[in-house]
C-alpha cells in the first residue's frame, strides 16, 4: 500500500535499480542473498518482497523509499492513520 503509493511516481518498476546497502545485505533469513553493492529492479524487489517475505529486499525498498527503515516505519504508521487503521503499528 505504501510502499506502491511511494514507488508509482518516482521509479519505472522494470528500469529503475536499486542500491542494496551493506546494512540490507546483512539481513537474517527469509533473503535473496543481496550482496552489498548489487542492484535490483522495484519490479523484482517488490515481487521477491511479496512472494518470499525477503527481508533483504525489504529493507533496500525502505531505504529506497524514505531512506532509512525507521523513516519508512513512520511513513507507514502516517499511511495507516490516513486510511482509518487507528490500532495499526508497523
Amino acid at each position: 500500500m505504501c510502499c506502491v503509493d511511494q514507488l508509482s511516481p518516482q521509479l519505472e518498476a522494470d528500469t529503475t535499480l536499486l542500491f542494496v546497502s551493506a546494512h540490507a545485505a546483512a539481513q537474517p533469513r527469509s533473503h535473496l542473498g543481496l550482496k552489498a553493492g548489487d542492484t535490483v529492479s522495484v519490479r523484482a524487489a517488490i515481487l521477491s518482497l511479496v512472494t518470499k517475505s525477503a527481508n533483504d529486499v525489504a529493507i533496500v525498498l525502505a531505504e529506497a523509499i524514505a531512506g532509512d527503515k525507521s523513516a519508512f516505519v513512520e511513513q507507514m504508521n502516517v499511511k495507516a492513520r490516513d486510511i482509518g487503521m487507528a490500532k495499526a503499528e508497523f
